[in-house]
């Protein structure tokens, strides 16, 4: 599953853009996953030394209500349809729109290779508080960011113990039943796209802070009834997760 985290902020008071693109670069440098591109293969992360986010401004102040509206709805459009492009990156966006003196709307968009829901939380509590400390003159008091390298390396699995563990799964995911296929509302496009809609289940799991993974993959067995007897009738059904 591959698809971008796009959110939108609304700011009410004076919005300082010039301290805003500072924070967010001083983030970026914080965490350079978010400058990072991805290797053909999906193997490898690259990260260019030196290497800037640009955050482009839109000033709306001049313009009616609905013209406003009409660039904003654009904005958000091209923001959760538009692709990353993982050889090149950043695989971060962040958009400034102005739409008087005080009041203000921030799109920020990440591929969830780099960004999940968890991580939205964490940055953007630390890029208020750099902001804050850079409109004060200050420089921002924040913990060393934990290196991902280091806590992925920790949570390998080692030991006897780690090892029939990992020896019973494989066995237990040696051989894989057929692919189930289950009705969908309308047929797949030829080609695959980021286009989504909202509905019950992404609506569900996001009052959970969580992807719409989780609530599909405990769904109560009742949720396919309605689902062909002879998809029914499998014994196994295999889910896989990144």
């Amino acid at each position: 599953m591959a698809y971008n985290e796009s959110l939108r902020f609304e700011f009410r008071g004076a919005l300082d853009v010039e301290a805003f693109r500072a924070a967010i670069a001083q983030l970026a440098q914080r965490h350079p996953i978010l400058l990072a591109s991805i290797s053909a293969d999906g193997q490898w992360q690259q990260i260019k030394l030196g290497g800037k986010l640009d955050v482009p401004y839109l000033d709306l102040r001049g313009s009616v209500k609905d013209d406003q509206d009409r660039e904003l709805a654009a904005m958000f459009r091209q923001e959760v349809a538009e692709p990353f492009d993982l050889l090149a990156g950043p695989l971060l966006r962040v958009r400034i729109a102005s739409l008087s003196d005080d009041r203000h709307v921030v799109t920020w968009t990440a591929h969830h290779i780099v960004c999940d829901g968890w991580s939205v939380g964490v940055l953007i509590g630390e890029l208020g508080t750099i902001y804050s400390a850079l409109k004060q003159g200050i420089q921002p008091v924040l913990p060393a960011p934990a290196s991902f390298r280091e806590y992925a390396f920790a949570e390998q699995p080692d030991g006897a113990e780690a090892r029939l563990a990992m020896a019973f799964w494989r066995q237990q995911f040696g051989e894989l039943p057929p692919p189930l296929e289950l009705p969908t509302d309308r047929p797949r496009p030829p080609i695959r796209s980021a286009k989504a809609a909202v509905n019950g289940v992404a609506s569900a799991a996001g009052s959970m802070r969580t992807s719409p993974r989780t609530p599909t993959a405990v769904a109560p067995p009742r949720s396919y009834a309605n689902t062909p007897s002879a998809t029914r009738k499998a014994h196994s059904l295999v889910i896989a997760a990144p």
